[in-house]
C-alpha cells in the first residue's frame, strides 16, 4: 500500500477533526473507514464532516450508496485502493479515518477472496425466514395497554394482514419508512422502538431514544458477548437468545418487561 496516515478510535474522540487538520497541512485526502458514514442517509447520524470540512480537503468514501445498499469489507477495500491511487497521483497524502477495526485490518494484512453470496442461497434463506409466522410474536404483540407501529421496511403486507388477521392492532405507514428523516421523526414519536439487531437499532441509539434489542446466542460485534447494556447507546437495552434457535423465551421476556412498562 502507498504511504499513508491511519486515524482509529472510539465515536466523537476527535477524529474526524485530527484528520482535517492534517490535510489541509500537508496537504492530503481524507478517506473514510468507516461502515456507517459510507450511507447516504446517516450524515447526521454519523457526525459526518461538516461542508466547512469538505471545503478544505477532498474527502472519499462519505455517503456513497444507499441505506438499503449491501456493503461488505470487500468492496470496501476496492474502493478505498481506488481513493488511495487517486490521493497518491494529486500528489496529496491518503489519511484514512474512522472507526472500523475490520477495515483497517484489511487494508494493512489483506482479504481473502471471499465470492459474492450465490442469489439462490439468498432467497431460500429468506423464504426459511418468512416461513416463521407473525404470530410468533404475539406474546409482544398482544401485550396490553400497548398500541404498536410497524418499522418493518421492504415489502410485509403480507405479514401486517396476518398480524393484524390475528387480533392485533398495528399500524404501518410506508412514507415513513420510504424515507429515513422520516423514519427518525417517526421513532422519536414513539415511547419504545423494540427490534432484532438492524438499522433502526443505529437510528434510535444515536438518538438517545430508548430502543430494545432482541439480539441472537452468537451477535454481531457491537452487541458484545453478554450483558443488557451496549457502550455507544446509552439508550438501548439488550435481550439476549440464550441458545441458538428458538426466540420464544426472548419473546417472552422482552413482553414480560413490556407489560411491567406499560402498567407502571
Amino acid at each position: 500500500m502507498p504511504k499513508a496516515i491511519l486515524i482509529a478510535g472510539p465515536t466523537a474522540s476527535g477524529k474526524s477533526a485530527a484528520a482535517v487538520h492534517l490535510a489541509t497541512n500537508l496537504p492530503g485526502t481524507v478517506i473514510n473507514a468507516d461502515s456507517m458514514q459510507v450511507y447516504r442517509e446517516l450524515a447526521i447520524l454519523t457526525a459526518r464532516p461538516s461542508e466547512a470540512d469538505l471545503a478544505c480537503a477532498p474527502h472519499r468514501l462519505y455517503g456513497i450508496v444507499g441505506a438499503g445498499e449491501a456493503y461488505s469489507v470487500g468492496r470496501w477495500l476496492e474502493d478505498a485502493a481506488r481513493a488511495l491511487r487517486e490521493a497518491e497521483g494529486d500528489g496529496r497524502m491518503p489519511i484514512l479515518v474512522g472507526g472500523t477495526g475490520l477495515y483497517f485490518k484489511a487494508l494493512l494484512e489483506g482479504l481473502s477472496h471471499v465470492p459474492p453470496a450465490d442469489a439462490d442461497v439468498r432467497a431460500y434463506w429468506r423464504a426459511q425466514a418468512a416461513k416463521r409466522p407473525a404470530s410468533e410474536l404475539h406474546a409482544i404483540l398482544g401485550t396490553p395497554g400497548c398500541r404498536f407501529i410497524s418499522l418493518q421496511y421492504g415489502d410485509c403486507a403480507a405479514e401486517i394482514e396476518e398480524a393484524r388477521r390475528a387480533g392485533t392492532v398495528l399500524q404501518h405507514w410506508q412514507q415513513a419508512i420510504d424515507d429515513y428523516d422520516e423514519t427518525a421523526a417517526l421513532c422519536m414519536a414513539l415511547d419504545l422502538t423494540v427490534s432484532v439487531c438492524t438499522a433502526v437499532i443505529h437510528l434510535n441509539g444515536a438518538l438517545g431514544h430508548p430502543v430494545w434489542v432482541m439480539v441472537p446466542s452468537v451477535p454481531e460485534w457491537r452487541y458484545g458477548r453478554s450483558g443488557e447494556s451496549m457502550p455507544w447507546y446509552p439508550s438501548a437495552r439488550l435481550f439476549r437468545q440464550r441458545v441458538e434457535g428458538p426466540w420464544d423465551e426472548v419473546f417472552a421476556r422482552v413482553a414480560s418487561e413490556l407489560a411491567r412498562r406499560a402498567s407502571a
